[in-house]
């Protein structure tokens, strides 16, 4: 990912989907792993979120984070279609969709 593709994620994203952080930490995190060979379709908008690194280290090292990161939409099973899979965003506390073209639209208004 080009630093001007990771520009366009920090604008739609803005803060960690996880817990808010606006800092230099932020990166992108995929929800649906790349697998073995990094899978190119697997580089869409909608499979792209912003986390802090922090965050993102303990989904690939904490069994109840990556649990989390699952129930919350961050991360997704292989077999799943990212655009159908709703994530949370705790700043907002709403769930949300992405879209292939960097948009992020609330699911339901509660």
């Amino acid at each position: 990912m080009t630093p001007n593709e990771f520009k366009t994620y920090l604008r739609r994203d803005e803060y960690c989907w996880h817990c808010g952080l606006q800092d230099e930490t932020l990166i992108p995190q995929h929800r649906q792993n790349r697998g073995m060979g990094s899978v190119k379709s697997r580089n869409r908008p909608s499979n792209i979120i912003v986390f802090c690194s922090a965050f993102n280290q303990a989904v690939e090292s904490s069994a109840s984070d990556a649990a989390l990161a699952k129930d919350y939409g961050w991360k997704i099973s292989g077999h799943d279609n990212p655009l159908f899979v709703p994530l949370w965003d705790a700043v907002k506390q709403d769930w949300f969709f992405l879209d292939d073209e960097f948009g992020k639209f609330v699911m339901y208004k509660q």
